[in-house]
């Protein structure tokens, strides 16, 4: 034992990619409670070489994944995992296929670091079920674990419910979901947790669904980067609203696209949906609907652009963890549309420039879109109120939360 570093109330987080802009880390820093951060790739500069080799084959950019805030002594970066991911992607595997051992070797080197420093967990729920059903023989870490996505028991009723409203969608769900509907052991990595951490009270919700005890739950909503001085400059040519997110069933776009159809609408009203990636059959039904352009996507600067001129954004998702677009789009002053499946409910209220429909619902969104191309045209005041709402979601709310729930 004489090797092993007692870091008591410390932290060894986890997860791949650079998920929530490394903000769980960041925290656990800020308040001197990272004991180690384990990650797929991450950019260290004294990695010079290796950096330059992985260029060519990464297809993301590089520098983006670090964070000035984290020292590079308390990251440990398992690049090997990046190469499975993108190996993965260009064979066309299926992606929960690599994911699940991408997921467990971080487990595994999360656990390994908490042994040697006796360090607790705070792991993201895809690298959690290892670390925490591990035996360690001279501590007792607590165990916290970020529940980032809806349980996927509640997230299979819900794709259910919405195969029987629209048939259609059926032919969407193999592409969409993948994996996350498979029954796997990291359903049930909760109970092995000491505490819980969501994003939502939507996630929080399907965690009581399958018998979790709320009283565990903590949520804490995601932040956003708001400018201080935002141009209002709705459109004047009518009501514009603006979708932005995967064209797939999980979004919701299927359901958009019928309202958008059913809604009576002034004659001028404009629908963009802005998709890097949309299912073939999705695309089909935009191309018919009246009043709808199709984006493959759109530059950070545009985007911006786009929620500043909308006078809506509407994302009706059926299942969503979060919905960071939500947040952004009121940061620049835009009024959001979503359902209760998603964090909209914690972002305010109507009065704030959030408004909210059930899931999978036609009709309903249907006359919310009518009620609101009536009420948001070329509204400032309400734009005023959505940019200011943001401003309550800073990450440094964020991060003070997960401090708080740690303690």
């Amino acid at each position: 034992m004489g090797d092993i570093n007692v870091l008591e109330g410390q932290y060894v987080t986890a997860f791949a990619g650079r998920r929530d802009s490394y903000q769980v880390p960041l925290a656990l820093c800020e308040s001197s409670r990272l004991a180690s951060f384990v990650t797929s790739y991450y950019y260290k500069k004294e990695d010079s070489a290796l950096n330059y080799r992985l260029e060519s084959v990464l297809p993301t950019s590089l520098t983006a994944r670090r964070s000035s805030g984290i020292p590079d002594s308390l990251v440990r970066s398992l690049w090997r995992t990046e190469l499975y991911e993108q190996l993965g992607r260009r064979l066309g595997c299926a992606s929960h296929m690599y994911w699940k051992r991408i997921g467990l070797a971080i487990s595994k080197e999360a656990a390994r670091i908490a042994t040697r420093h006796r360090a607790n967990l705070l792991l993201y729920e895809p690298y959690a079920s290892y670390a925490f059903k591990a035996e360690y023989p001279h501590h007792a870490p607590k165990k916290v674990l970020f529940h980032f996505h809806p349980h996927p028991l509640l997230e299979r009723e819900i794709y259910a419910l919405d195969r029987i409203r629209h048939p259609i969608s059926g032919d969407w769900l193999v592409n969409d979901a993948g994996g996350l509907l498979q029954p796997s052991e990291s359903e049930h990595v909760w109970k092995y947790a000491d505490k819980i951490i969501c994003a939502s009270s939507f996630c929080k919700r399907s965690l009581v669904h399958v018998g979790v005890d709320e009283r565990r739950i903590s949520v804490i909503p995601y932040g956003v980067d708001c400018s201080n001085d935002i141009p209002i400059n709705p459109s004047k040519s009518g009501f514009h609203a603006v979708f932005v997110g995967s064209g797939i069933q999980r979004k919701g776009l299927h359901t958009l696209l019928a309202a958008w159809r059913a809604a009576k609408l002034p004659r001028t009203s404009k629908l963009t949906i802005i998709a890097r990636t949309i299912d073939p059959l999705m695309e089909e039904i935009a191309s018919t609907t009246p009043n709808v352009q199709l984006s493959r996507g759109v530059s950070c600067n545009d985007l911006v652009s786009t929620y500043r001129a909308a006078d809506l954004l509407v994302v009706p998702s059926l299942v969503e963890g979060f919905g960071q677009v939500y947040l952004e789009a009121l940061s620049q002053g835009c009024p959001i549309l979503g359902t209760p499946n998603t964090a909209v409910p914690d972002l305010g209220s109507e009065v704030d420039g959030v408004f909210c429909v059930p899931a999978s619902d036609v009709h309903s969104l249907a006359e919310m879109l009518q009620r609101l191309a009536g009420e948001l045209a070329g509204n400032l005041q309400i734009r005023e109120r959505a940019s200011l709402n943001a401003k309550r979601f800073s990450w440094t709310r964020f991060r003070a939360g997960i401090v708080d729930a740690l303690s």
